[in-house]
């Protein structure tokens, strides 16, 4: 442990900054929710490093991709007070 955050051995690093980046939510976000939960030398490196490889392929699918979906598809239910 480091402080109340989980310290995470080099061999888990990478399955972990993939876990963080599920989303491309970005290097400020994803820093932000690594550091509330996990620590290793380097994490600001390692999370800066990670993003800017991100592939190409990926990017594209974020750019391309309706953001309305990130609510959710779920249905809205609408309702008016009449007084």
């Amino acid at each position: 442990m480091y402080g109340h955050r989980v310290r995470i051995p080099e061999k888990y690093q990478n399955q972990v900054l993939e876990k963080l980046h599920v989303g491309h939510p970005g290097i400020v976000k994803m820093k932000a929710i690594a550091r509330s939960y996990c620590y290793w030398q380097g994490i600001d490196a390692s999370i800066v490093n990670f993003v800017q490889n991100c592939s190409a392929r990926d990017r594209e699918e974020l750019t391309s991709k309706d953001k309305s979906t990130s609510v959710g598809m779920a249905k809205w239910t609408l309702a008016k007070d009449t007084r």
